[in-house]
Parts: C-alpha cells; sequence; structure tokens
C-alpha cells in the first residue's frame, strides 16, 4: 500500500479583509444541492453530475477532514431528511412514481454502498425519516405516517415508536442543541410560522410562534452558537434568539434567496444565498458583512456546513463545467491554508463487517496496541489474527477501531453488523 499524502488546512488568524474561501481537492464538475458534517473530519456533499441535470445523483465525502475525497452514488433521497452521524450519513428516501410509492431510510458508512435500515419501509409509502442526532448522541426518526417519534438504539435498528410531534403538520425537519443544557429547537420547512423545543430529549414538546415577529411564513432552519444564542432563518430573512429560544427579534435585513446557514461556538453565524452572496456576522445578526473572497463568480451556492473544530464548508454549482466545488474556510473566517504532508494512513475492510476487520497500514504493525471502543466509551480486547481483527464477539453497532504505534495514535470508525 504506497502512502497517503494527505492535505492539511493550516488555520492562519487573518482581518476581515483577509477572510478567503479555499478551494478544496473536491470534485468541481459536480453541482452541489447540499452537505452533512460530523465531528471535525468528515464531510458528506451530493450534487448532479453533467449526466443528470435534474436529480442529484452523485455523493462525494471525505473522512479526513478534506485531505481526500470519495465519490459515490445518491439516490432520490428527499434533501431535507439528511442526516450525520457516528454511524454514517442517513437519508429518507421516497419514490412516488410508481405503484405503490415506496420510502425507506437508508445509510452509508464508507460514501460508496448503501444500506436499508431494516424495518424502516411502512405500508402506502411511507417511511422512517431521519430528523437529527439528541444530546445523548441518539439518532431521532419520525413516523412519516403517522407523526410518531422513535429514537434509533445503534443508528442502523429501530427503536419503539412514541408521541408525536407534529402538532401542526409533518414539516419539522431542522434543529439545533444548545449544548450547556440540553434544549432543541425544531423548525418546520412548510405550513405556519411554528417552531418547537423540548428540554427532555425528544419526550415532550412546547411550541413556539414567530407570527408577531415575520408574519405567517414558515423558518425551517435553526443553529446554536454560544450563550444561549439560537438563530432561525427563511428564505426571506433571519432571527436571533439571545434567551434561549424564549424571545426572538428580527437581525438586520438580508434580501432574499437564503439557501442555507450555520454558526459556530465563536458566536459567528453565515448564510448563503442562492445568487452566491456569503454573509457574516459576530454580534448576533446586527450587522453583515460579505465573504465571497476566493469564491469564484457566476456560480450559485446552497449548503454550508461546519465542523467541530470551527470550519466552515460551502458548496458551489458552477455555471461552467469546473467553476463548482467544495471551499472551507477557518473559524472567524481565518484562511485554511492548504500544504502537502505525508502522513501514515490506517484502512479497514470490510466495512460493515459481521466477523474479521482487515486492517491495511503502510507501516510496521508487528508491536502496535490494538483497542476497540463503542461510542459511550466501553474498551473491548478483541483476538488479532495477523492483519485481521475478529470482531464477532461485538454487538451490532458503531465502534473505533484505535491503534497505537511509535509514540502516535490512529483512530478509525467501523461498524458491526
Amino acid at each position: 500500500m504506497k502512502k497517503a499524502l494527505p492535505i492539511l488546512f493550516l488555520i492562519v488568524s487573518l482581518g476581515a479583509s483577509g477572510q478567503t474561501w479555499v478551494k478544496t481537492t473536491a470534485p468541481d464538475s459536480i453541482l452541489y444541492r447540499g452537505i452533512r458534517t460530523w465531528g471535525e473530519d468528515t464531510i458528506y456533499a451530493w450534487g448532479n453530475s453533467p449526466s443528470s441535470p435534474v436529480y442529484p445523483n452523485t455523493l462525494v465525502s471525505s473522512f479526513d477532514g478534506g485531505q481526500t475525497w470519495t465519490v459515490g452514488p445518491w439516490q432520490r433521497f428527499n434533501t431535507d431528511q439528511v442526516v450525520a452521524t457516528p454511524a454514517g450519513l442517513f437519508a429518507g428516501y421516497y419514490y412516488y412514481l410508481g405503484s405503490p410509492a415506496s420510502g425507506h431510510l437508508d445509510y452509508t458508512t464508507n460514501g460508496t454502498t448503501w444500506q436499508t435500515v431494516p424495518g424502516s419501509t411502512l405500508a402506502n409509502g411511507g417511511y422512517y425519516k431521519p430528523l437529527g442526532l439528541l444530546t445523548n448522541g441518539k439518532l431521532l426518526l419520525a413516523n412519516s405516517t403517522n407523526g410518531k417519534l422513535n429514537i434509533s438504539p445503534d443508528y442502523i435498528s429501530l427503536g419503539s415508536d412514541y408521541g408525536t410531534l407534529y402538532q401542526y403538520n409533518d414539516g419539522y425537519t431542522y434543529y439545533a442543541i444548545n449544548p450547556t443544557n440540553g434544549r432543541i429547537i425544531f423548525g418546520q420547512n412548510s405550513g405556519t410560522t411554528h417552531m418547537q423545543y423540548t428540554d427532555d430529549n425528544a419526550v415532550s414538546f412546547t411550541d413556539i410562534s414567530l407570527a408577531s415577529v415575520v408574519g405567517n411564513v414558515y423558518s425551517p432552519i435553526v443553529r446554536y452558537t454560544k450563550n444561549n444564542t439560537f438563530f432561525n432563518a427563511r428564505m426571506g430573512g433571519i432571527t436571533v434568539s439571545t434567551d434561549n429560544g424564549n424571545t426572538w427579534t428580527a437581525c438586520a435585513n438580508i434580501g432574499g434567496n437564503l439557501s442555507d446557514m450555520q454558526a459556530n461556538k465563536d458566536g459567528q453565524v453565515i448564510f448563503a444565498r442562492s445568487d452566491n452572496q456569503i454573509m457574516s456576522s459576530s454580534d448576533n445578526g446586527q450587522t453583515w458583512t460579505s465573504m465571497n473572497n476566493g469564491l469564484p463568480t457566476g456560480v450559485g451556492s446552497l449548503g454550508i456546513g461546519k465542523t467541530t473544530d470551527g470550519k466552515f464548508w460551502l458548496t458551489l454549482y458552477g455555471d461552467q463545467p469546473t467553476n463548482g466545488g467544495i471551499y472551507v474556510i477557518g473559524s472567524g473566517g481565518s484562511t485554511a491554508e492548504i500544504s502537502n504532508s505525508e502522513d501514515q494512513v490506517i484502512q479497514v475492510y470490510p466495512n460493515p463487517t459481521s466477523d474479521l476487520l482487515n486492517i491495511e497500514f503502510d507501516g510496521d504493525l508487528t508491536n502496535a496496541l490494538f483497542t476497540v471502543s463503542s461510542l459511550n466509551g466501553q474498551t473491548f480486547q478483541l483476538p488479532l489474527k495477523g492483519t485481521k481483527l475478529d470482531v464477532s464477539s461485538l454487538e451490532s453497532g458503531v465502534y473505533f477501531l484505535q491503534v497505537e504505534m511509535n509514540n502516535s495514535v490512529k483512530r478509525v470508525k467501523f461498524l458491526k453488523n
């Protein structure tokens, strides 16, 4: 196996006038339509290849912070129902052209192959939709036929239906979490101007109405920054709450055509318009500053992702074959510069696996220490047969393989089925 030559993003602090987006090595011939992220290093973006001008058909993924990218298939998923988790990317599939209509919940762990969650297909085209991760890390799902909720115990299987989120309709698909107190606020992508919040991990819900602030229009996108501050966005504007979602006020006017919004723990919020205007605010939306340095002209932007290290990731769709792409910028608008560096990379396969996990590495594993841990931190010492790890004794779920050697630690995620 040859040594990989990944790309490292080095954060350099610059003033507002020096905020510059950096183009990654992701394919730039894709008409990107959206993006999701998990942790510091996992990015998923989907869009249209030149051969499919109408429906997204391509998934572009990175599992090393944008250093390398994998290209795989994208099905006719509902793009409002896409959630990145420790176990991979989950997406709701609904196809109504045909008899009968069909729907199901699918996931990919490697960005190239998709699997269907057992039992996620319901009668009459119904299916379980992914809503997002709760404060305890569990995946919250919704039954599309009756609005009942469901919490997956391990991401790849279903729990039991309970309660209902849909007091008004089934449009609650975006939400954000306040990590300091666990409050989750749901936005709504159709119908009237209502949101809901829960303080008990989606056991019970309380209604929030923004009608007195923005009128009778739906406001789907919700993001959290810091200090009990939430932002809520709709097509034509943004509102902010600095008291944990109890009261809301309108931000400064941004115009229309808003396509996505993100906020980070440093208090910075940025939004993208479909005409490729990127704006940023660090004063709770009272003033906005352009963030278009480094971006091509004549393109549109439909998605912003945020990794936990504070970086923002922007997907573009171009009017020419190579002027789209995925761009990155550091926290606070600092520039993410790109340089090349050699690194030793561990790969495992097959992933998922039911028994043996093959380990590939371009160095000597003779004296390496292998540890497997679950999402809740439980560790397992498993038998190693050469470069094959026997994981057959593990229960189904998501695990991490940690390899310690030569004063360094490598960590890779795998799925046991």
